[in-house]
């Protein structure tokens, strides 16, 4: 069984893909047969990540169909809300919400022959609860801050989350909870730095089970959260500057902590991808000189230092997360080295950000990106994959034209340095397709 895991956890989900697909190929020209196929999909577990990208197929299709049907609904509905009674309006609101619920935990939890139906059917009941509190506040004349709808909405949501345990119904209450937490926030910067813990406290029963859809739902409202409390409680930008890129590596590492386990693996996709997007959002805004510039108008001068308790807890696991990897480095050539590199472009982010001048600010994101380019290329150059030499190539363009652009150098330069550039693009793409046709093909 260990040997099977490490398989697994040694190639790519692109491999696995090709490889299931090329399997079938070979067993009807004769290359392998059926025990020789039957033993590679056991040893790589292609017949579990077919089943898991199919029901992920079917949920999302359920799921937007579901929120179709809905939308049609409500749409109908308000066509004639005016003609139809208070009261059958509250029955109509009632029993709509009612019997979503009921039908989907039938056909999920009870008969369980319609487990994916059933749970879209649910998360329905949850968007139509939430409808239902704006017609109910629109019936009655009920007066208050739009984000405090969110907050009813989020409280209904959550109920039918951990009554029913479906993750797709706690991403909507994470989503609706954070839209509350901001508008809060807005008005009250110093009193929702809670907001983060609880959201986090109250995902771990869904994370237990692993469900991928809490889990994004959980990283991203928490994550998102940590930043604006910093913003909002301290009275400064900087503090939301640096809560981005420890938490943006803190995902990154922990995504390659979770891929260690096979059911926790698609988890852990989700938090590289949140973690390498937020590192390389930061460092592009932060890139920008008169950007750089507003973030700086008020340093040290902060209102409040609540925001200090969810960022000082997100520091410190973020420093036993990395020391976990560090200690066991993945598997894969291209991960060990890019993990590295984001690593390294979450450092300098954060020191940049405590330099509290422009220039530290820009340099420390031109680093950033250039580290993660030169990590995709080194890797893409190893392993022979394309979409990583071609990003890699792209990011230290990017880089260079950034720079060239913002500042003011003489024109010729500047024309002679892009030729360069762009001839040095093409040679490097030229010489990279040599390269894959000489050491074989492109897995991804």
């Amino acid at each position: 069984m260990g040997d099977k895991d490490s398989c697994s956890e040694r190639v790519s989900p692109a491999f696995r893909t090709t490889l299931r697909r090329e399997l079938d190929v070979w067993v009807n020209e004769g290359v392998v047969d059926s025990d020789q196929s039957a033993a590679i999909s056991e040893r790589y577990r292609l017949n579990e990540e077919t089943q898991k990208s199919g029901g992920l197929v079917v949920q999302a299709l359920y799921l937007i169909g579901a929120c179709l049907i809905g939308g049609g609904a409500i749409s109908f509905v308000a066509s004639r809300w005016e003609e139809i009674p208070v009261p059958l309006r509250m029955a109509l609101l009632l029993s709509t919400l009612l019997a979503f619920e009921f039908a989907g935990f039938y056909l999920w939890k009870v008969s369980g022959t319609r487990k994916k139906l059933g749970e879209a059917l649910v998360v329905l009941g949850g968007l139509v609860f939430g409808a239902n509190v704006v017609l109910i506040a629109q019936m009655f004349n009920l007066h208050g801050e739009p984000y405090g709808a969110f907050g009813i909405w989020a409280i209904g949501t959550g109920v039918i989350a951990f009554a029913t345990m479906s993750g797709p119904c706690m991403l909507l209450a994470c989503v609706t909870s954070f839209v509350w937490f901001v508008g809060h926030t807005e008005v009250n910067p110093h009193s929702s730095c809670w907001y983060p813990l609880v959201i986090g406290a109250a995902g771990l029963p869904f994370l237990k089970r692993y469900s991928n859809s809490a889990f994004a739902g959980v990283i991203l409202a928490a994550g998102a959260a940590i930043p604006v409390c910093a913003g909002f409680d301290s009275g400064e930008a900087w503090p939301a500057v640096l809560a981005v890129s420890v938490i943006a590596a803190l995902l990154y590492g922990l995504g390659l902590r979770l891929e260690r386990s096979e059911p926790a693996r698609l988890m852990g996709v989700i938090a590289r991808t949140v973690g390498i997007t937020g590192t390389l959002l930061l460092a592009y805004m932060m890139s920008f000189r008169e950007v750089a510039t507003e973030l700086m108008e008020r340093p040290w001068q902060s209102t409040g230092f609540l925001w200090t308790v969810p960022f000082g807890l997100v520091c410190v696991a973020g420093v036993v997360v990395w020391i976990s990897v560090i200690r066991r480095p993945p598997a894969r050539d291209d991960l060990r080295h890019r993990s590295k590199a984001v690593l390294l472009a979450g450092v300098l982010l954060a020191c940049g950000t405590l330099t509290m001048q422009p220039v530290g600010f820009t340099l420390a994101a031109h680093l950033a990106v250039a580290a993660i380019g030169i990590s995709l290329l080194y890797t893409a150059v190893k392993i022979h994959r394309r979409i990583s030499f071609w990003a890699g190539l792209l990011l230290l363009a990017w880089v260079i034209f950034q720079n060239f652009i913002q500042w003011d150098t003489n024109l010729l330069l500047k024309s002679m340095v892009f030729i360069l550039c762009g001839i040095g693009v093409i040679l490097g793409g030229i010489r990279f397709e040599r390269h894959l046709k000489q050491g074989g093909a492109d897995d991804g």
